[in-house]
């Protein structure tokens, strides 16, 4: 009975042994839990949208990375600038306590008209408030990227 039981239980770990091998090509990459073959470009998930690494003779290689923008459904490189709504905007990478860490900062602002159209600050544009439209509207920005829009009505005699 007890050598029955014995080789019951033998065989029993020899299918979990069997089962749990992960069979891998020469070459290929094992991150996280996933095998990417030898040659395939790859994301890790829980990782960044915007990183992007590279299958090469079993190791992985960082190929792409930068900063996700619109609920990261759009990937900015880092130390590019793109411009958004009258906004600048730069991707960075910074280092800390061995982390690497991607952000997306405003550089420059400018001041939309009713058509997006982007003024510097002190131009005179058209700009509509309560369904009134002014013809000489200005603006100034702050360093925080507040824009502030300054109209005057312009009396006319007849």
């Amino acid at each position: 009975m007890m050598l029955r039981l014995l080789t019951v239980l033998a065989a029993f770990l020899a299918t979990i042994e069997t089962a749990s091998i992960v069979k891998r090509a020469p070459g290929d990459c094992y991150v996280n839990g996933y095998t990417f073959k030898d040659g395939q470009p790859f994301k890790i998930s829980g990782f960044p949208p915007c990183i992007e690494y590279f299958c090469r003779s079993g190791q992985f290689n960082l190929i792409k990375e930068g900063c996700g923008t619109d609920n990261n459904t759009v990937c900015h490189d880092v130390n590019s600038t793109w411009v958004k709504q009258c906004r600048t905007w730069t991707c960075s990478k910074s280092f800390k306590d061995g982390y690497t860490y991607y952000s997306t900062s405003i550089i420059a602002t400018k001041c939309p008209d009713d058509n997006g159209a982007c003024f510097e600050p002190g131009d005179v544009f058209t700009l509509t408030i309560k369904n009134t439209t002014y013809s000489n509207c200005s603006c100034t920005t702050t360093p925080n990227s507040t824009v502030y829009t300054t109209c005057y009505t312009t009396a006319t005699t007849g």
